[in-house]
């Protein structure tokens, strides 16, 4: 039973009212309304304190985030989304310690054991169904481990509590003539998952097939316009729903999404039967565990030969790198320094990638959130300042959610080894997030007797050029251990920037390898952290080895973009 805080109703109304215009005049998990949000969850119920929750979460305040879930949940102990973040949500967006990311994983599997043991039939808790799907996925997880059983316990539980509110279509057949296809995705802007996905659906003959794009979460016009001449564009926002409904009236012989395990909403909808043949392309790299989803199409050259064990849908393994990115247009160095200014976004793709999306009020729809991320002040010089004559700037393009308290020290130990190098982080979090970083790593680097503070640069998000302008102006980089990087790779190899990568056993620990692998420089590519850091030693002592490697990736830079075999099979699959 909910419960209700004591605060004078006068108070109570100022809160709610200075709360409602802090939404209307700032972005969520911003300053301005995470205050409003604590001043409003001291009175009030259970929804008062899930809306501090929304917002903390939104602003990578995660720790506050599970205070105001505690708070939640102390008003109502029945309230099932604030139990369903609660073990979504780890307590940092990078973890602290080891510890710490093991007792998230802990943690992850006894929420999704308790929520295996519900009856969803129970009114009780069918109200709470969407509110909890509907508000987080398995993401933060993703990052930490593959959980590939887990996966397929997930994907069955989704599968079990979305078949309560909707009991899905009833099976037939495919049309014989034009195919009907729906892509889905809340990613339709400058994001990986549009760079990589949309000029694919661009290809596809119209005669054959008849494409209607899902557009979730609107982007620039720009992009809004570009998505209208793929095909039928269908704009959000909209509930859940009348998604669901919109699929039914329009047909689909197939449904691809073109990711899941990014945002909630396509988690919910793909846990639905809508059209007799149901897809993900792997704009999130793992297995979704959905007994709903019949496929995942990933590319064949960043996949391991046992690939199929990794997944619980059928592999249907794309030619090459699977995408449909194009070579960029070269611009003179001059022109790319001018453009600095007028990037849209990042490259790197793992900020958006982040879901934070969190229930704001019970079993009503989620409200979904772009991260709001406050660059410092001082943006990183265009050209690197080198410290000395023969110093070496090396970097890890990779997002705060991939540096994994075990690479601290693989970093340090780097840097002891290398003494005339610095090492260039771009974590692509806010400042706070970016200071807890520091604050863990500092102490390793102190115990290899590395200066963090000298030796570490941590760049705010930046452009895509000055991204790229970053990766031409370091001598070589080093992947991150786990999670691997995909689009910052396709990114950065071009440029000429060496990366030593770790060869793990899924899709999510190999991008950057398997892209080392087509560029024919097995050289770069190592099968645990000692290896790595070895060969980061050789090369950080070796300016030969590494103006060779830049010239190599440069000569080769063409195999990494779009090939005509990937269009041909993704017709192929559609039309079969």
């Amino acid at each position: 039973m909910s419960t209700v805080d004591s605060v004078p109703p006068n108070a109570q109304a100022a809160a709610a009212e200075a709360y409602r215009l802090a939404c209307e005049s700032a972005e969520a998990g911003s300053d301005p309304r995470l205050a409003a949000a604590r001043v409003l969850a001291e009175g009030g119920d259970v929804y008062t304190a899930m809306a501090w929750a929304f917002e903390a979460f939104s602003g990578f305040h995660f720790r506050e985030g599970h205070r105001a879930l505690a708070l939640a949940l102390q008003r109502d102990a029945g309230f099932l989304p604030a139990r369903w973040l609660g073990f979504q949500y780890p307590l940092d967006p990078s973890h602290a310690s080891s510890a710490e990311q093991q007792a998230f994983i802990e943690r992850w599997r006894a929420g999704l054991k308790y929520f295996e043991s519900l009856d969803y039939r129970r009114p009780e808790i069918h109200q709470h169904i969407w509110g909890c799907v509907g508000s987080a996925t398995a993401f933060y997880l993703h990052y930490v481990d593959a959980a590939v059983p887990e996966m397929k316990r997930y994907g069955r539980l989704l599968a079990r509590m979305m078949a309560q509110l909707d009991p899905g279509e009833p099976p037939r057949p495919l049309r014989t003539g034009r195919r009907r296809v729906i892509f889905a995705s809340a990613f339709f802007r400058e994001h990986t998952v549009a760079r990589l996905f949309l000029p694919l659906i661009e290809g596809l003959d119209r005669s054959r097939f008849d494409i209607h794009l899902l557009d979730f979460e609107p982007g620039p016009e720009h992009w809004q316009r570009r998505v209208a001449a793929a095909g039928t564009r269908h704009a959000g926002p909209r509930e859940a729903p009348e998604w669901a409904q919109l699929i039914r009236a329009l047909q689909p012989d197939v449904l691809v999404y073109l990711e899941l395990g990014m945002h909630p909403l396509g988690q919910g909808l793909a846990a639905l039967r809508l059209a007799p043949r149901q897809a993900c392309l792997w704009g999130h790299p793992v297995s979704t565990g959905l007994p709903t989803l019949d496929w995942v199409l990933s590319p064949d050259a960043l996949e391991p030969a046992n690939a199929q064990d990794h997944y619980s849908e059928r592999l249907l393994r794309l030619p090459g790198l699977g995408h449909g990115l194009a070579a960029p247009v070269e611009v003179p160095e001059a022109a790319m320094n001018e453009s600095l200014d007028t990037q849209e976004t990042a490259s790197a793709e793992d900020l958006a990638d982040a879901p934070l999306d969190a229930a704001k009020g019970a079993s009503q729809a989620a409200t979904t959130v772009t991260p709001t991320v406050t660059a410092r002040t001082a943006r990183a010089a265009t050209h690197l300042r080198r410290t000395q004559t023969g110093s070496l700037e090396i970097l890890c393009a990779q997002t705060a959610f991939k540096l994994l308290p075990a690479q601290d020290a693989v970093f340090a130990r780097l840097l002891q080894a290398l003494p005339q190098a610095r090492l260039h982080l771009t974590p692509l979090v806010p400042a706070h997030v970016q200071d807890a970083l520091a604050m863990r790593m500092r102490p390793v680097f102190a115990a290899h007797s590395v200066d963090f503070d000298t030796r570490v640069v941590l760049h705010p998000l930046m452009p895509l050029a000055e991204f790229q302008r970053l990766a031409i102006d370091c001598d070589f980089g080093l992947d991150s251990l786990g999670w691997s990087g995909g689009m910052s790779a396709l990114d950065l190899l071009p440029r000429g920037l060496p990366i030593i990568a770790i060869e793990g056993h899924t899709m999510r620990e190999r991008q950057t390898a398997g892209l080392l692998r087509l560029l024919d420089l097995p050289e770069l590519i190592a099968h645990d952290a000692e290896v790595m850091l070895r060969k980061a030693k050789a090369l950080g002592s070796d300016p030969a080895e590494r103006q060779r490697l830049r010239e190599a990736l440069q000569a080769r830079a063409g195999r990494l973009y779009a090939r005509a075999e990937t269009q041909v099979a993704l017709g192929e699959f559609l039309a079969g």
